[in-house]
């Protein structure tokens, strides 16, 4: 099983408070969203608990929270499966995005 939260305030008088939303969701997705599921909030920390896909693979937490009257928000973080080659694979292209990501911005100071 696995349990995921994410913690959401918005700006009230003032003021962080905790968000009192309903109908924020978490989708587990690999290429296709594999778990979707509506979080529980108990102030302003949403939670859920799921069983994970028996399938290795690069995957994602993906909570994409768009209301009108709300600033979009769009949390996502990418995870492996328990292999070990899986999680080498994961070092593998996390290194590559910074190094793509450092290329592209030295390209565009220059």
């Amino acid at each position: 099983m696995q349990d995921y939260s994410i913690e959401i305030e918005e700006l009230r008088d003032n003021k962080w408070q905790a968000f009192n939303g309903k109908d924020v969701q978490l989708e587990f997705v690999r290429i296709d969203p594999f778990v979707r599921t509506t979080l529980s909030n108990k102030n302003g920390v949403f939670k859920t608990t799921f069983k994970l896909p028996d399938v290795y693979g690069v995957y994602q937490f993906r909570v994409d929270y768009n209301r009108m009257g709300y600033t979009h928000l769009f949390s996502t973080t990418q995870v492996c499966s328990l292999s070990e080659t899986m999680m080498l694979c994961c070092d593998i292209i996390f290194d590559l995005t910074i190094l793509s990501a450092q290329i592209y911005t030295r390209n565009m100071h220059k």
